[in-house]
């Protein structure tokens, strides 16, 4: 294998999951900036690596230092091979000077997939990949979320599963933080509203609005505009009041908005670029508050004036100080509905963190979905189950000097352990039973007589061969072919089969019988633990089972 390989996903079902087409990121309502956050966290960068594993994967011998950024997801594999050596089987490994950084439980090496690719002959895989749990396992306790023990033998599906889950995760992980992080308490937000308050209805910013509001008639920068009918000037003053409130009211939600962006970035802890999504929704709810509350107010301001107008006297509208009195008035007025106005304020408010955490939450939902449709395997769980395979130990198997093999799996629903003696051994059976417990159907076989059967078998397949029409010889000649490619593979993914031939298919094996891959099996029905039911075809020609 070289330092980086690249393996193509073959399995449709993956391909359709990873290609996240129902995936979405986005703001339910006008108060949520979920959107905005997923724009500011290019959370499209995240999907676009997951959607990359519906075309394929890259592997890797070589793993970074850890002070090199590691993607998560990234797959790192440390190859092993597994050989029996009189009654046991070793295990070498390929390269050792990997092993300690490969096994290291650094941060970033805690989101990345580390593959333990095993090689091995004339072994079966599940007892292979028990091997070599057993080895590592003070290495894999614990961090078994990351670990994936891989034969070269099998489909690459759980490289990927297992790869995709960890990329999940970290989007998960990172979406689930802001969601509790956006969730700001009401006493954070009321806060954040009277401290932007504070900088806005103070009498010096109210004073700097109305003396920078343009006019027809100018500013304060203006050359003086003296108004001597009241009026008039309550034309300008109408005006001003309209044009500085409306100024006004747009800083204050600016302060707002600055308010909550600071917040966010201090409880978050990172730099997003989401004001303008915050601002935009600051337009949309403080404004409509704001023209009820404080717009209004102008109606106030001209009715006193008009009350006035009997001792009016001409004013200079672009004076400042005309306007500092106009700006006083504001102050006044709105200093006193301040409180009523903030509540208010917060009332709309408080939607944004409330709908944006409500998207969120959706979205880590659909994360869920995601990983639960990957289907990836627990390690434990399937640990467990190779566990089961071994029924008999050692130094009880030194007691059964009649025993051949024996395999443990399911049968018809059962668990079942199929016991193959020399010869019909009552003792050893009492024996076997015995640590089998009740919970097990334990079946003995007498392989003396079984050969008798056997061998007559073999040579009605014999026959076939040798009766074979002219048009099933290259049938014949292309199943060999399959048998050498894949033979070994199948054998060592499947337990119950000691042998692979060609013979005849159908049940009543006439002389018409179309040519077949013969497999034969120490029980055809029985599925050993931790392995799969025995495919009904190969390279689509039809497979049969002998026992």
């Amino acid at each position: 294998m070289e330092e980086k390989t690249v393996l193509p996903n073959e399995s449709k079902d993956l391909q359709i999951c990873f290609a996240l087409k129902d995936f979405e990121i986005k703001s339910s309502s006008q108060f949520s900036i979920c959107g905005s956050l997923s724009t500011a966290m290019d959370i499209d960068k995240f999907l676009h690596k997951i959607r990359s594993l519906s075309r394929n994967i890259r592997i890797n011998r070589e793993i970074p230092s850890e002070y090199d950024r590691i993607e998560p997801g990234t797959v790192f594999v440390y190859e092993v091979y597994v050989a029996c050596k009189g009654n046991r089987l070793n295990i070498t490994e390929k390269d050792s000077s990997t092993k300690e950084r490969f096994f290291d439980n650094d941060t970033q090496l805690r989101k990345t997939a580390r593959v333990i690719w095993i090689y091995s002959k004339d072994i079966r895989v599940i007892d292979a990949k028990l091997s070599v749990y057993k080895k590592y396992e003070n290495e894999i306790k614990g961090n078994r979320s990351f670990f994936l023990l891989h034969h070269a033998f099998e489909e690459h599906d759980e490289i990927f599963k297992l790869s995709g889950v960890l990329k999940f995760e970290s989007l998960r992980e990172i979406l689930s933080s802001f969601a509790t992080d956006i969730d700001i308490s009401s006493k954070s937000l009321r806060a954040i509203l009277h401290n932007a308050a504070e900088k806005t209805w103070n009498k010096e910013t109210i004073r700097k609005a109305c003396q920078e509001t343009k006019l027809k008639c100018g500013t304060c920068e203006s050359e003086s505009y003296v108004c001597d009918y009241y009026y008039e000037v309550k034309e300008f003053k109408q005006s001003l009041l309209k044009d500085s409130l409306e100024g006004l009211v747009t800083l204050f939600g600016s302060n707002i908005c600055d308010g909550l962006v600071d917040y966010l970035q201090k409880e978050t802890k990172r730099k997003l670029d989401i004001s303008s999504a915050v601002r935009s929704v600051m337009r949309d709810v403080v404004n409509p508050i704001f023209s009820k509350y404080l717009l209004g107010l102008g109606d106030i301001f001209l009715a006193a004036f008009q009350f006035l107008a009997k001792w009016f006297i001409s004013k200079d509208v672009n004076s400042i100080e005309w306007r500092n009195e106009v700006a006083d008035e504001i102050h006044t007025e709105v200093r006193g509905k301040l409180k009523d106005i903030i509540e208010k304020v917060f009332d709309e408010i408080q939607k944004i963190p409330t709908q944006t955490m409500r998207d969120l939450q959706m979205a880590l939902r659909q994360i869920d979905i995601y990983k639960k449709r990957i289907g990836l395997p627990d390690l434990e769980a399937q640990i467990n189950e190779w566990k089961k395979r071994e029924v008999i130990n050692e130094n009880e198997r030194a007691k059964c000097p009649s025993l051949l093999t024996y395999i443990a799996g399911m049968k018809n629903g059962r668990p079942v352990v199929k016991v193959f003696l020399t010869h019909d051994d009552v003792k050893t059976k009492e024996y076997i039973s015995k640590i089998c417990g009740s919970s097990k159907s334990v079946q003995f076989v007498n392989v003396s007589e079984k050969f008798k059967e056997t061998e007559s078998r073999s040579k009605k397949t014999l026959e076939f061969t040798q009766k074979t029409l002219p048009q099933d010889k290259k049938i014949i000649e292309n199943l060999h072919h399959v048998i050498k490619c894949q033979g070994e593979k199948l054998m060592a993914s499947h337990s119950t089969i000691v042998a692979i031939g060609v013979g005849e298919s159908g049940i009543n094996r006439n002389l018409h019988s179309a040519p077949c891959i013969m497999l034969h099996c120490l029980d055809k029905e029985l599925v050993p633990f931790g392995e799969k039911n025995i495919p009904d075809r190969l390279e689509n020609y039809p497979i049969e089972k002998e026992e």
